[in-house]
C-alpha cells in the first residue's frame, strides 16, 4: 500500500529539527513492504493546489498528517477538508501533538482516524486492517468515528527497547535543508567556533544537525503533555553508533540534542560522558549542545565531564525564579538548585540561556521580579515565553474548567502559527489585568537592563534609562501602527497587536514608576513572595470536584 505523509508548516521559517515522528513511521511502513512519500510543507511551503496535485500524482491509499506542534491546527484543518473534498474515498490519518483533541479533529476537519501515542506499531496494524478489510477496533491507539459516536481503542504499549529501533528514514528528506554549515550564521559560530577543536572538526565535517534520540521525561510539568509516563533511552553505545553513522554519512561535526530530556540521572550522564570519551580516544570527534538537562541530575563532575568531551552548551528548563511558580508548575526543584546549575555551567564554560515561562495561574508582578532576581544572580540572558495551553496538558484542562477555552476549534485556530514568545496566543490565567500581564516580559527585560545601567552609571543613570525606555515604549507602538496603516498589510492580528501595545503602555510605565519609587526594581537576594504555590493538578482536581480554586 502507498502512504502520503504531510508535514505542516511550523513557524514563519521551517524548523531545523527533522520531523522525527514521521521519519520513524515511514521507516516502520517501508520495513513492512509499503511505499511512503513525503510532502514537507514546512520546508517547501506549497500551496493547497500543489499539495492536491502531488497527492493525485502519487495516488496513495492513505494520507497522513503529523502534527509536530499544536499550532499547525489551522493548516491541517484547511488542507484536510480540501483533500477530503477532492479524494473522498481516501482515508486521512493524523498523529502527533494534536491527537489529544481527537473529538474536535474528527468533527471539524477532514481527518478520519487519529493515532494517539507512538505511531510505529499502530500505523502498521492500521495498514494491515485496511488492506485485509478487518475491523479497526482491534488496532491499538486509534480514535475514529462510527455510527453512534467515536471509538477509542486501547493505547499501544510504548516501545521499551530503543536499542532495537532502526534509524529514522532520512532518505525521505531533502537533507540539505537540515544540514547547516557551522559557519553559516552568527548563532552557530558563537556556539561552536570558540572551541579549540572547531577548526580541526570543521575542515572535514562542516555540518550542524539536530538529533533526537530519547523519548519522554521523568517530570510532569503543568504546561507539557505526553501519552506515556516515564523516560526511555537507547544505550550510550547505540547513541554513539548512531552519531558516528550520521557523521560518516552526512559529514556532521556539530550536533544539537533537542531532547525533551537527555538523561534522567547523574549516573546516566556519567555513562554517556564515558562512552563519548572512549570514542574520542578512537578518533571520533564532534562538538555538541545538550538539550533537556535536569538541574537535580547534574553537578560539577557531570558538567566538567561534558565540557571535557566536546559540549559547548547546556539547556536547562529554569522556567521561573519564583519558588511559588515552580511549585504551581510542578517542576519539583528549588530556586537554589536552579541557581547552582547555572553557576556550575558558567564555571565549566557551557553556555546556558535563561529559559523562562510567564503567566501561569498565581503569577504576579512580584513573582516576575523574583525571576528577574534569579536571572540576575545567575547571570543569564532571558529567553521569555508566555505559557501556552497545549492539548493534553494540565494548563489546557485548567483553561477548559475555568471557561477560558470554550470552543476548542476556535481556540486551536487562534493558536495556529503563533510563536511562544508572542502574547498573541496568551490567555490570562492570572488575577492581574491582561494589559499589565502582556507587559511582564518587557518589564522583566527592562528591570535587568536597568540594573546593569545603574551599576555602571549610578542612580541618575538608572533613572534616565527608565525615562528613556518609557518614552520609547509609548512611541514605538504608535509608529508601528502608522507604518501598517500607510504600507500594510492591515491584518487583524497586526492591528490587534498594536492596539494592545498602545493600551497596555500605561501599565508598563506604572509598573516601572510604582516599583521604582518603592525601591523594588533592585536585586533582592531572598524570596519576595512568602506564599506557597499549590500544584496545578491539585487545583484542577478541586475544580473537577466542584470546589473552589485560585
Amino acid at each position: 500500500m502507498k502512504f502520503q505523509i504531510i508535514i505542516p508548516p511550523i513557524r514563519d521559517e521551517y524548523s531545523n529539527v527533522p520531523p522525527y515522528g514521521a521519519l520513524h513511521v515511514g521507516r516502520a511502513l517501508c520495513d513492512n513492504g509499503h511505499h511512503v512519500s513525503l510532502i514537507n510543507a514546512d520546508v517547501e511551503r506549497p500551496g493547497t493546489e500543489e499539495i492536491l496535485g502531488r497527492i493525485e500524482d502519487f495516488d496513495p491509499d492513505i494520507i497522513g498528517f503529523t502534527s509536530i506542534v499544536s499550532t499547525s491546527y489551522k493548516f491541517i484543518k484547511d488542507v484536510s477538508i480540501k483533500i477530503k473534498e477532492r479524494f473522498s474515498e481516501k482515508k486521512i490519518v493524523l498523529g502527533g501533538h494534536l491527537s489529544p483533541v481527537h473529538e474536535t479533529l474528527l468533527k471539524a476537519t477532514g481527518i478520519d482516524i487519529v493515532i494517539e501515542g507512538e505511531g510505529e506499531i499502530p500505523i502498521v496494524e492500521l495498514f494491515d486492517a485496511i488492506e485485509n478489510n478487518t475491523s479497526l477496533a482491534a488496532v491499538p491507539s486509534l480514535r475514529f468515528k462510527e455510527e453512534g459516536g467515536i471509538v477509542a481503542t486501547d493505547l499501544a504499549e510504548p516501545i521499551r527497547d530503543l536499542n532495537q529501533q532502526k534509524y529514522p528514514l532520512f532518505e525521505m528528506l531533502d537533507m540539505d535543508k537540515y544540514l547547516l554549515d557551522a559557519n553559516s550564521s552568527p548563532t552557530y559560530r558563537d556556539d561552536f567556533s570558540w572551541h579549540d577543536d572547531f577548526e580541526l572538526i570543521y575542515g572535514e565535517f562542516p555540518h550542524v544537525f539536530c538529533v533526537v534520540f530519547t523519548r519522554g521525561c521523568v517530570k510532569q510539568c503543568a504546561f507539557c503533555h505526553r501519552h506515556y509516563k516515564g523516560f526511555r533511552s537507547p544505550s550510550p553505545t547505540y547513541i554513539l553508533d548512531y552519531l558516528e553513522y550520521l557523521q560518516k554519512t552526512y559529514r556532521i561535526g556539530f550536533f544539537y540534542f533537542p531532547n525533551e530530556l537527555t538523561a534522567p540521572s547523574r549516573r546516566s550522564h556519567l555513562r554517556f560522558i564515558e562512552e563519548i570519551r572512549k570514542r574520542r580516544e578512537n578518533g571520533f570527534r564532534f562538538l555538541f549542545s545538550i538539550g533537556g538537562a535536569l538541574m537535580e541530575t547534574i553537578d560539577s563532575e557531570v558538567l566538567h565531564g561534558y565540557s571535557n568531551v566536546g559540549a559547548v552548551k547546556v539547556e536547562f528548563g529554569y522556567e521561573s525564579g519564583s519558588q511559588k511558580i515552580l511549585d504551581i508548575m510542578e517542576k519539583r526543584v528549588t530556586v537554589e538548585k536552579n541557581l547552582y546549575a547555572a553557576r556550575i555551567a558558567k564555571e565549566c564554560k557551557l553556555y546556558s540561556r535563561g529559559n523562562t515561562v510567564l503567566g501561569l495561574p498565581g503569577e504576579t508582578v512580584d513573582t516576575v521580579l523574583e525571576t528577574a532576581d534569579f536571572l540576575d544572580r545567575a547571570q543569564l540572558l532571558p529567553s521569555i515565553a508566555y505559557v501556552q495551553a497545549l492539548p493534553g496538558s494540565p494548563i489546557y484542562r485548567y483553561a477548559q474548567l475555568k471557561k477560558l477555552i470554550v470552543d476548542e476549534d476556535d481556540y486551536l485556530t487562534s493558536l495556529s502559527e503563533v510563536n511562544a514568545d508572542s502574547t498573541d496566543h496568551y490567555i490570562n490565567y492570572t488575577d492581574s489585568n491582561y494589559l499589565e500581564v502582556i507587559q511582564w516580559g518587557r518589564f522583566l527585560r527592562t528591570v535587568l537592563k536597568y540594573r546593569k545601567v545603574k551599576r555602571k552609571y549610578g542612580v541618575i543613570g538608572g533613572i534616565l534609562f527608565l525615562f528613556l525606555m518609557s518614552c520609547v515604549f509609548v512611541l514605538n507602538p504608535g509608529r508601528k501602527l502608522l507604518l501598517i496603516m500607510l504600507n500594510g498589510p492591515r491584518t487583524k492580528e497586526k492591528l490587534r497587536y498594536c492596539r494592545d501595545q498602545i493600551l497596555s503602555s500605561p501599565f508598563f510605565i506604572a509598573l516601572l514608576v510604582v516599583k521604582g519609587v518603592a525601591g523594588e526594581l533592585d536585586l533582592v537576594e531572598g524570596p519576595r513572595v512568602k506564599e506557597k504555590g499549590e500544584s496545578l493538578r491539585k487545583i484542577i482536581s478541586c475544580l473537577e470536584n466542584g470546589g473552589l480554586a485560585k
